[in-house]
Order: C-alpha cells, then sequence, then structure tokens
C-alpha cells in the first residue's frame, strides 16, 4: 500500500477511535470503585461489538475521505466540511466520560439551566462549527488530518486491550447466598414492610401536587396513616442516604469494590465494610423475622444478600451500560450510543431510559412477591420509580415516554402511585395485608424541584400504616427519617402497635422518648 492511502486509513482509523472514546473508557479503564454500581462487568459480547463498531466506522470514514479525494470543486469543499463537523462527534463522548467527576455536564445540568437553552448551545456550537469549516475549509482540514495522524498510537491501546478481553473477559459478579430462613419460634408476630421510592418529594406529592396528577393510592393510604410530608433525610445523595437508614447512623462512603463500600464516621480514619455493620436486617433476624431485599442502585445482594433470605436489585442505568451484552445488540447500540445521552435522544427513548423501564418492571415483579410471601416478615424495598431517566406515559399507562428530563417527574409520581397501589392489591389478595404495617418514604427530596414548577424540592413523604388502621392522623412538624429503623424493628418485636405511638415518635422528631 502506498503512502497516502495508508495515511488515510490512518486518520480514518484515528477518527473512528476517537469517537469510541467513551465506550473504550467504560470497557478498558473502569476502576473497583467504578464497578460499584455496574450490574455485571463489560463481557465479550460488549468487547467484540466495540471492535466491530470500530471497524464499520473506519469503513465509513475511509469512503468518505476516498470520495473527497476522488471529487473536486465545490463537491469537495462540501464533503470536507462535512469531514470536519464530523469531528464534534467525540465531544459526546468525551462529556460523558468527564461527567463521572463533574455532573453538571451530565442530567445535573438540567438542574440550573433549562433544556432548552441547552439545545440553544449545542446549535450553536454546531453552526459555529459550520461557519469555521467553510471559512477555513482547507486549512482546517489538513490541520485535523495531521492531528489524527498524531493521535492514531491510540488505536494499538483501545483495540489490543479490547481483543484480550474479549478472549479473557473479566470474572462476573456474584451475589451472597442468602440467609437461611429463621426455623425457630417466632419472637415476633408483625409483620413489617418499609418502601423507599427514590426521589419523591413531600412538597410536589402533597403541598404542591400539580393540578391534572391523580394519586389516588397515595391519597387513599394517607387516609389510613400517620403521615407528614415534611420528612428530613440524611442527605440528598442516594449513596449516603440508603446506608444510613439500613444501619439507622449517617456514614461517610467510599467505593472500593464491586462489592465493597467503606462505612466511616466523618472526621475518624477508622472504616468498616458495609456488610459487617450491623443492619435493620441483622436486627430483624434477632428477633425472629425473616427479611426480604429489593432495591436498585446500590448492589445490594453482593453486599447484604447473606442478611436477608430473599434478594433481587437493579442498577442504575447509563448510556454505554444500557447497550445491552449481545455482540449484534451491543454493536448496533454502541454506534446508536454516539448520538445520545442518558436522557435525550433523537431516536425517541434513549437506551438508559428504555433500559430504566427494564429495570423498574422487573424489580416491581420482584417486590410484587415478596410482600406478598407469607413467610416474609419484613420487607425492605427501594424503587427508582420517580427517579430519571423517565419512562413512564401517565396518560397512556405505558412505557413510552421520551425526552422529558423534568416533567417527565410528574408522570413518574403517577407510576409511584400505581406500583403502590399494585403492592397493596398483591398483599390483600395473599391475605397479608390486614396483618402488615406499612412504611413508605423517600431517599432524598426531588432536586430538580425549582426547574420543575419555580419552587426547590422540600422534605420527603413519610406514611405510616400500622396493621388494621382505619383513621388518618397527620403530623405538621419536620421528621428525621433516619430513626425509621428503630421504628421498624419495635414495630417488629411488638412495642409498637398503636397509631398514637407512631404519632408520638413523629411529633418528637423521629425519635423515642429516651433516645432511638
Amino acid at each position: 500500500m502506498s503512502r497516502g492511502p495508508f495515511r488515510q486509513l490512518l486518520c480514518a482509523a484515528s477518527l473512528a477511535n476517537l469517537w469510541l472514546f467513551q465506550n473504550w473508557t467504560v470497557l478498558l479503564t473502569y476502576t473497583a470503585a467504578n464497578s460499584y454500581i455496574m450490574k455485571q462487568p463489560p463481557g465479550r459480547g460488549n468487547y467484540l461489538a466495540a471492535l466491530t463498531d470500530f471497524a464499520l466506522l473506519t469503513l465509513a470514514l475511509l469512503a468518505l475521505m476516498g470520495w473527497i479525494e476522488r471529487s473536486g470543486g465545490r463537491k469537495q469543499r462540501s464533503l470536507k466540511v462535512l469531514f470536519l463537523v464530523l469531528l464534534l462527534v467525540p465531544l459526546n463522548s468525551v462529556r460523558e466520560t468527564v461527567a463521572v467527576a463533574f455532573p453538571l455536564l451530565k442530567g445535573d445540568l438540567l438542574r440550573v439551566v433549562p433544556a432548552g437553552a441547552v439545545t440553544a448551545a449545542a446549535l450553536s456550537l454546531l453552526g459555529l462549527t459550520i461557519l469555521m469549516a467553510c471559512l477555513r475549509t482547507e486549512r482546517l482540514y489538513g490541520i485535523s488530518r495531521n492531528l489524527l495522524l498524531i493521535l492514531s498510537p491510540a488505536i494499538l491501546v483501545s483495540t489490543g486491550q479490547s481483543l484480550h478481553r474479549a478472549f479473557e473477559p473479566p470474572e462476573r459478579f456474584r451475589d451472597k447466598p442468602p440467609a437461611q430462613p429463621v426455623e425457630m419460634a417466632r419472637k415476633t408476630t408483625a409483620r413489617v414492610v418499609w418502601v423507599i421510592f427514590d426521589e419523591v418529594d413531600g412538597r410536589i406529592t402533597f403541598r404542591d401536587r400539580p393540578a391534572d396528577l391523580d394519586l389516588p393510592e397515595l391519597d387513599r393510604l394517607r387516609s389510613e396513616s400517620v403521615w407528614t410530608d415534611r420528612g428530613e433525610t440524611p442527605s440528598s445523595a442516594t449513596m449516603f442516604v440508603l446506608p444510613a437508614l439500613i444501619t439507622g447512623q449517617l456514614y461517610d462512603v467510599r467505593r472500593t469494590g464491586s462489592s465493597s463500600l467503606m462505612l466511616g464516621m466523618s472526621g475518624q480514619k477508622e472504616e468498616k465494610e458495609w456488610s459487617k455493620v450491623q443492619s435493620v436486617f441483622t436486627r430483624a433476624r434477632a428477633l425472629g423475622a425473616n427479611s426480604a431485599l429489593a432495591g436498585w442502585y446500590h448492589p445490594y445482594c453482593r453486599i447484604l444478600g447473606g442478611q436477608v433470605v430473599d434478594c433481587a436489585f437493579e442498577d442504575m442505568p447509563n448510556k454505554y451500560g444500557s447497550v445491552g451484552e449481545s455482540w449484534i445488540a451491543a454493536s448496533v447500540g454502541g454506534l446508536r450510543a454516539l448520538f445520545e445521552t442518558s436522557l435525550l435522544s433523537p431516536f425517541g427513548q434513549s437506551l438508559a431510559t428504555r433500559r430504566q423501564a427494564e429495570n423498574i418492571e422487573r424489580l416491581e415483579a420482584r417486590a410484587l412477591q415478596v410482600v406478598s410471601a407469607p413467610r416474609i416478615d419484613f420487607c425492605f424495598l427501594h424503587l427508582q420509580a420517580a427517579h430519571a431517566p423517565h419512562a413512564y406515559d401517565r396518560k397512556t399507562g405505558t412505557f413510552t415516554l421520551a425526552n422529558s428530563p423534568l416533567t417527565g417527574y410528574v408522570d413518574s409520581l403517577a407510576l409511584v402511585d400505581r406500583t403502590l397501589g399494585r403492592l397493596r392489591s398483591g398483599m390483600e389478595k395473599a391475605g397479608v395485608w390486614d396483618r402488615t404495617s406499612l412504611i413508605v418514604t423517600s431517599d432524598h427530596r426531588y432536586r430538580s424541584g425549582r426547574r420543575l414548577d419555580g419552587k426547590p424540592g422540600e422534605g420527603v413523604p413519610l406514611l405510616v400504616h400500622l396493621a388494621g388502621q382505619k383513621q388518618e392522623l397527620r403530623v405538621g412538624n419536620e421528621v428525621k427519617t433516619l430513626g425509621t429503623q428503630e421504628l421498624v424493628l419495635r414495630m417488629l418485636s411488638g412495642e409498637v402497635t398503636t397509631a398514637e405511638q407512631v404519632g408520638e415518635w413523629m411529633r418528637r422528631g423521629g425519635e423515642f422518648s429516651g433516645g432511638r
């Protein structure tokens, strides 16, 4: 091959390599800490798919560059402008990668900047690029080719590592074996279900509910519960809140592996593995209760699976992590992911939004199983129905919503209501509702509340329905949800059995007389 065609091939391959920047980053450079939020590590299909995408992109770009060389005049100039515009594609991959450290480059940006402004900025960048490409076509085309040649050695790194991992893929993550059911005579006759709906805001759900939003199941439960819409959570981040609620203590957290979260007190060097810290599950088991856990975001079953008799979890979907694992699906998805974000896509629902819908339905099905199982005394559910990306369309009752990073939150609140109704109906059909005490709350307020209706999110709901309760008791003060673990345990032990006792606990801000 002559020097000219080889340089052309190298330029095309180098640009293809840059297009796949995020794909390579996810597949090749994830750390032990990154693996914490993965359902599973990339498999052989993912590495083969990335190599396939690299080859396809290289051939397509090589064909474009060949077309440019064979053309002349205005047509050649137009094709060179197109080539220069294609240099923008890797910027989306770079943004997604850097956003891991700077969330404002991802979904957090929409909390402070209108979606229209973000779109306008992107279109302005595209327009400016086209203008510059038209004004300095030959110079910029030459510079870009030289830069691509300089960056071409990176091809050996990305493709070489991918080939190696395709033959020796990372070891799959494993859940801990579940605990054996408690067979001894029960020390507890109570049954408790604790449901945490992620990012349900107290103000928006109750005080400032949109006029066109109906939440019949939440309203029905409210009429039979001790409740407040001013719950105060330990943190505004799920990473901190769930370990705090489960252990009853707010810790600093540090991810150290796929199945490891270190917990430590602020300002102290000593840390403990989350799995080795006393939890609501270990304390419930000491009371003779069989516990079940179904949740998302945290890899519960890899950490706490041994403390419960039934466990299920789903991950938080991201763009590349939603492409699939089979060779063909991951190849098609990997190419598509170049042109969309986790929340927005020109193809309708983004890959992450579609994955969110699938995860929601899987987790809800497992939640229905455990809340309806008579052998389970304590169920802990952490459900993602209200969390972005929003996939549920309340008007059709289907998971078909797309490109609704903010207004979709209202639809997702309707999904929370539907899920609550299904959980209750499942317990009623199984004959366990009348002996079940139900706690419904959230891990934090809606952090994009101001962008939604002009007011910041405020507080979370906290509804406590005692088994057989028919009357409503509202508490107006703030209640710290960190104390909910102790409430659960006193319910299981039979120490708390009346609405008046729960009302007193709430009026004391989430503490019992004499401490938690």
